[in-house]
């Protein structure tokens, strides 16, 4: 009984994403860097007034794929589907050109990094995921994109990058999971437990110093994205597959009584 309840209620599910989701928040992913792989995944290298801002250990020169967890927060449809916790690889790559560092208020600053970035899966969806999510292509970029003008900002072992669509900054996304109706983007990075020379500072005239950190990060989008719809073929599949497991999981129950 308890087997065909969920069979039954996944088709209920099925119908009411179907009939909509919303999809309104500032926020519709995060990630998180995935435990036990190791102290730092993002590193700053200085080259005079320039720098790149990568992701790799401490003493990565390229950029290096690091295993992150990988949430969807929105758009409702992903989320139903178990979309988050992800298994995920992120790949970042940043560079300031003769652009010194300043300090402000708000510590040390860092302008003008711009770049690229990709959260590509690392593990294999369900069936019935890949379907009802309407995934496009190979159902593996979760989220890539490209950014200008991205500062970094910190002060001794904290700081953050980030970048906002504005009048100097900007920000687009690509997905095979979400549509982007166009709006304002945004995607921010913390930097934590930042270990440098010493820490998060410069020298007048200079780029950061050279740091590395561990990250985390959020992404968002005004209006929010959109899922993909499935075409209706398969979403009357699926239904149709979730109540014959459920009339089949009810005869395999009612044989021995019939024996």
């Amino acid at each position: 009984m308890l087997k065909s309840a969920r069979v039954l209620s996944a088709a209920g599910l099925a119908l009411a994403i179907l009939g909509g989701a919303s999809a309104s928040a500032a926020t519709f992913v995060d990630f998180t860097k995935k435990p036990g792989s190791g102290a730092t995944n993002v590193r700053w290298i200085k080259n005079n007034t320039s720098g790149r801002l990568i992701t790799g250990g401490a003493s990565a020169t390229q950029p290096v794929a690091q295993a992150v967890i990988f949430n969807f927060q929105e758009p409702d449809l992903l989320v139903a589907l178990g979309l988050f916790g992800l298994q995920a690889n992120f790949v970042l790559d940043g560079a300031a050109v003769n652009s010194p560092a300043m300090t402000t208020a708000e510590g040390w600053t860092q302008a003008g990094v711009t770049g690229t970035f990709a959260f590509t899966l690392n593990q294999a969806l369900t069936p019935t995921q890949i379907a009802a999510s309407g995934c496009q292509n190979a159902c593996t970029n979760l989220l890539s994109g490209s950014f200008t003008n991205g500062i970094i900002k910190g002060l001794g072992n904290a700081g953050s990058f980030t970048v906002a669509d504005s009048g100097t900054q900007s920000v687009s996304f690509t997905s095979d999971f979400l549509q982007f109706p166009g709006g304002l983007e945004n995607m921010t990075l913390t930097l934590g437990s930042v270990v440098g020379s010493p820490s998060i500072g410069h020298l007048p005239g200079k780029a950061l110093n050279t740091f590395k950190a561990s990250a985390t990060g959020s992404f968002g989008s005004d209006p929010g994205p959109t899922g993909y719809v499935p075409e209706p073929a398969t979403w009357g599949l699926m239904i149709m597959g979730f109540l014959g497991a459920g009339a089949m999981i009810r005869r395999r129950r009612a044989s021995p009584a019939a024996a």
